[in-house]
């Protein structure tokens, strides 16, 4: 792992205990015994000012992906060009298949900041939340 990891937060709804750090300790001690690349450190009890501190990063945290691109259309470099143009583009992107289990259906705003496309690559950095598949398919 790079770092020290994603941070996460676990909302527990009406509780009728709340776990003291003893608990939180021995949960995290079962959670590092029984995967070998899961890995948690550091739980404790936070505020819902920290909540909204963890939530607000992923606004802030950029992710890069890379992608090749296959079609039948043809591709020039106009097509590469209009690519390179792109800059804060807001896309509209449903709940992906593979989080519907965990995750409202809702339609949410994701944000390519930049795309650096080559004749047979596109490259883009984005949110951490987009999915790269919603820009690329959209665009071609």
């Amino acid at each position: 792992m790079l770092g020290s990891g994603r941070p996460f937060y676990i909302q527990l709804i009406n509780a009728r205990v709340f776990p003291d750090q003893a608990s939180l300790d021995q949960v995290l001690d079962e959670i590092n015994r029984s995967h070998d690349r899961v890995k948690c450190q550091g739980l404790r009890p936070i505020t819902r000012d920290e909540t909204e501190i963890v939530k607000a990063g992923q606004e802030q945290k950029h992710k890069e992906y890379r992608c090749i691109i296959r079609t039948d259309a043809a591709v020039t470099e106009e097509t590469v060009e209009k690519l390179n143009n792109v800059r804060d583009l807001v896309l509209e992107q449903d709940t992906p298949l593979r989080v519907l289990h965990r995750r409202s259906p809702l339609l949410r705003k994701r944000r390519v900041i930049s795309v650096n496309a080559r004749m047979l690559t596109v490259e883009e950095v984005t949110m951490v939340t987009k999915d790269v598949e919603t820009f690329s398919h959209r665009l071609l």
